[in-house]
Parts: structure tokens; sequence; C-alpha cells
């Protein structure tokens, strides 16, 4: 059976017309980010430039989204909602070197995020005298939203 065009915008236009409602739209990503998901949860990391400096601070900004139907409920583990953590290329692979923040209070701190909503962290991320120089991998995650890290390479200079 041939479906033509007219009958295909037809239906489109009576469903437009009878008030069915399209998803949400999310806003779109920075332009300098990566993004990971898995379990119906997307989360983000954006950076304001790729090239850091010793001593300067750069604003990093962490974005969770639910693109599910359901509420997503959030174990946090620690008072931290999310983590950063900076690695250096060794000759195996990737090194954690740090992590933000540095510390947590270690206590549950569940949180929900509602379905098809976004929530957005940001963070002062300071380029300290003990990072790595050269390239550098920068990740982040959401604290008891399991394995799902986005991370940017980035170069550090001193």
């Amino acid at each position: 059976m041939k479906i033509t065009v007219s009958i295909v915008l037809s239906l489109l236009t009576a469903a437009w017309m009878c008030g069915c409602e399209r998803p949400p739209q999310f806003p779109p990503l920075p332009e300098i980010s990566n993004s990971a998901s898995g379990n119906g949860a997307m989360v983000a990391l954006a950076l304001p430039k790729r090239s850091l400096k010793i001593g300067e601070t750069v604003q990093a900004t962490i974005i969770v989204r639910n693109t599910t139907d359901q509420p997503m409920r959030i174990d946090a583990t620690t008072s931290a909602p999310y983590h950063i953590r900076v690695y250096r290329a060794t000759s195996v692979g990737w090194e954690v070197t740090k992590q933000y923040p540095e510390a947590a209070l270690m206590v549950m701190s569940p949180w929900t995020l509602e379905p098809q909503t976004q929530r957005t962290f940001s963070a002062k991320l300071p380029v300290e005298p003990d990072w790595p120089t050269g390239t550098v991998r920068i990740t982040a995650g959401i604290n008891g939203l399991g394995d799902i890290h986005p991370g940017l390479t980035v170069i550090v200079a001193r």
C-alpha cells in the first residue's frame, strides 16, 4: 500500500489540531562540550575553552538530563552532586591526578530529576600548579548515577 505525501501531511495536521503535544525539547549543549548517555540519563561536560593555563580558574558546566517519562531517583553517596576528574596521559592509558570537589561530606544525599527535565551544575575549576601540562583529559560524572562520564581533552600550559 502506497502512502502519499498528502495523506501523511493530513495525518500530521490532524494530530496537531487535536492538541497532541510534542515531547519537550532540551536546549542545545554549549559549543565546547561532550556528553554520554545510559539508563535514560544524559550527562554533559562543558568548558569555556580547550587551552588552559596553570593558575587560572575556568567555569565548568555539568548538565544532567532525564530523557525518560519517569522520575529518576539519584542516590548520591556524598553531599557532592557531581565530581570532576583530571587525568594525565601515561604509557598505558589515562591516570587520575586530581578530583573536584576534593572533599565532600560522607552523607547520603538522594535527589530526584523529574521526567524530561535537566539540572545544571556550575563549578569553578582551578588549574592548579600540580596539574600535568600538555594533553590532559577532564571528565565529569553525577554522584549516584553510575558510570556515565563524558570527557574533554584540553591542552594545559604553564
